[in-house]
């Protein structure tokens, strides 16, 4: 392992459990936000068979860097906090991040404009991704676990999946995590730009611009399948949409899977542009679910079983003899 501080403010402190590694913990003092930088390399030597050569990473605390380049390193709970920052961090790219490791960055940014871009592999279960002060530019990830994520604004999150290989097994690219965007400071466009899942959206409820006053617009949600979830875009309360709308718009929403991609899951905007379901599942136990709008909804359709909205029709729409509905709260 080499494990460097780039720039030239602050200082870099490191402790490897039993002084061989793997990192137990790092510690960065009075470094500069806007050109300090740390980069952790590891080489595995050509003798050493039967391990992977990733090095695991505890915690790493202190002031914020321009860049965290970790290498082949995976954040690793069990043995620490995760990365806890109190300055702006520029951009993260690491490998898995397990056993509940959580990421917390409270600085702003050093200039205006700039935002905060995360690259990881395997997000685990029990992961908290907390980005206060800056917007969080970018969230690239395989896999997405069971946890929390929280930022004033969102570009791009991409949830990519990986193909099987001579040794390991495909990794489908799901998101279970719960997202809160809160649109604040949102200079132009969405709250959220975009959100592209190559496998499911299970278990999630995303939230965007909630309150009175912030921004609740969504650009763009794709995923092969969308289930026991909820989009709420400028809404808070109910999901019959008895609560508050503010002007949040969802630009564009599409599930893509075959069979039963959207199903038991609710998508609730004062306005919304175009939604395309591939297919549905009408079953709720008896429990209405699907879609509320408040104001318009341009289009919308499911090709299986095949249902039409008619923005011209009565304020409440059923797919006949199923839960599914679109109503006009």
């Amino acid at each position: 392992m080499t494990i460097g501080l780039g720039g030239k403010t602050g200082a870099l402190t490191y402790y490897l459990t039993n002084g061989k590694g793997p990192i137990a913990e790092i510690d960065l003092a009075l470094t500069d936000s806007a050109s300090s930088t740390v980069a952790v390399s590891v080489r595995k030597p050509k003798a050493i068979v039967g391990d992977d050569g990733l090095v695991g990473i505890g915690e790493i605390d202190g002031s914020g860097v321009k860049g965290l380049s970790l290498g082949k390193t995976f954040l690793d709970g069990s043995a620490g906090s995760g990365i806890r920052l109190t300055g702006f961090l520029g951009s993260l790219t690491i490998g898995n991040i397990v056993n509940g490791a959580d990421v917390v960055l409270s600085g702003p940014p050093p200039k205006a404009g700039m935002a905060t871009r995360l690259k990881a592999g395997v997000i685990g279960d029990g992961t908290d991704i907390s980005v206060a002060g800056a917007p969080m530019g970018s969230l690239t990830a395989t896999a997405v676990g069971v946890g929390t994520i929280s930022a004033p604004s969102v570009g791009t999150i991409a949830v990519k999946g990986k193909p099987a290989t001579k040794t390991a097994p495909a990794i489908p690219g799901d998101f279970r995590s719960s997202l809160t965007v809160a649109g604040t400071g949102v200079a132009k466009g969405p709250a959220l730009k975009s959100l592209r899942v190559a496998g499911a959206v299970s278990g999630a409820t995303i939230i965007v611009g909630s309150g009175m006053g912030t921004v609740g617009d969504v650009g763009r949600v794709t995923a092969r399948s969308f289930v026991d979830s909820e989009l709420l875009a400028g809404y808070a309360g109910s999901v019959e949409g008895s609560g508050a709308f503010n002007t949040g718009t969802l630009g564009s929403f599409a599930v893509t899977g075959r069979a039963d991609a959207f199903a038991r899951s609710y998508l609730i905007a004062s306005n919304m542009k175009t939604v395309s379901l591939a297919s549905i599942d009408p079953g709720n136990g008896g429990t209405k679910f699907g879609v509320v709008f408040h104001t318009l909804l341009k289009s919308l359709s499911v090709r299986s079983p095949a249902f039409q909205f008619d923005p011209a029709g009565p304020t409440e729409q059923d797919l006949p003899s199923s839960d599914f509905w679109v109503r006009k709260a």
